[in-house]
């Protein structure tokens, strides 16, 4: 899992972005400010910390996406991340 990024952090950021969760942390982290509790400094460590995943293929996309949805699980329906 990306550190920083407990379970009620992933319900927030769920909540807030929905399935452009990892687009957001990937290309947009100054966005992640906007999420209760996330500040300056947790967002450099939630971005520096997603930067030091090791990339091959989709694999750790994947990874991400399959934990961060789990934390999402206590969401409504209507608002829990979803495979496209």
């Amino acid at each position: 899992m990306v550190k920083g990024i407990g379970p009620i952090f992933a319900k927030r950021m769920v909540e807030r972005f929905g399935a452009d969760i990892l687009s957001v942390i990937e290309h947009r982290s100054g966005e992640l400010v906007t999420v209760e509790g996330i500040g300056p400094k947790r967002r450099l460590r939630i971005k520096q910390a997603w930067e030091e995943i090791p990339r091959k293929g989709n694999a750790p996309w994947d990874v991400v996406y399959r934990k961060l949805r789990r934390r999402s699980s206590g969401l409504p329906r209507s608002q829990r991340l979803k495979r496209a």
